[in-house]
Parts: C-alpha cells; structure tokens; sequence
C-alpha cells in the first residue's frame, strides 16, 4: 500500500523475481479536465491507466476511494505515473471543498469556452 513518506517506485516482476525497481515519476498540480483516458493537469495534458487507483488518507492511513473525489479545479492532488508513463495512482492530499459549482459551457468539440451570448432559464431564481 502507499505510503506518503517514502518514494514510490515501479517494480516489475519476473515470475517471483525482481526484475526492475525504478522511482515512478510524480507531480502535483490542478485537476482542469478528464476526456476519455486523457487528463489535464495545470493545462498540460497525461495518459490515465485504464486501473488508475484514488487513495486518500484519513487518520494517517491510506484508504482506497471513488474517482468521485477527483474533481475539476481542485489542486489537492498528487499523480504518479507507471512505467508507460501513465497516471496509475492519484493521491487525494486535500479533499475538495464543493461549496462553489463550476461549469464550463464549450462548443460541440470542447475546445471553445468563449461565447457571444449564453441564456440560462430556470423554473426559480438564479443567482
């Protein structure tokens, strides 16, 4: 299980042998998309694996968690990366505060965010 306090490594196995020991690469940075395998942190783009676990820790113990805690803008990740280079573990260090929704309204090919006019309509209030 991972633990925060020593570097995380790659190992690869042959049979119940060793093969390979090398540090897995990390960073840190805010969570700005996710589209299909591809997600973007601090605008730059990573490969997710497609068995990418999500650990937090709660009382100075990891615990495995849903992906539902990996939220847009939040910055309280860290990400380390196979030997694919593939992110293959996300550390949730800081939990998101969802106090505040934010949505990104984009063109049909999600590469536009700017827009000559939006109408919002609701059945109440808006603010």
């Amino acid at each position: 299980m991972f633990n925060p306090n020593y570097p995380c490594y790659n190992i690869k196995f042959k049979g119940i042998f060793v093969k390979e020991v090398t540090p897995a690469k990390q960073i840190s940075g805010t969570f700005n998309s996710l589209q299909g395998s591809v997600i973007e942190i601090d605008r730059k783009q990573y490969n997710k694996s497609s068995d990418v676990q999500y650990i937090q820790y709660e009382n100075g113990k990891p615990k495995s968690v849903s992906n539902k805690l990996f939220v847009v803008g939040n910055s309280g990740y860290k990400y380390y990366f196979n030997t694919e280079n593939q992110i293959r573990l996300i550390v949730i260090e800081k939990p998101p505060i969802l106090d505040v929704i934010r949505v990104g309204i984009s063109t049909n090919n999600n590469n536009i965010y700017h827009h000559k006019q939006i109408k919002v309509y609701s059945k109440r209030d808006l603010k």
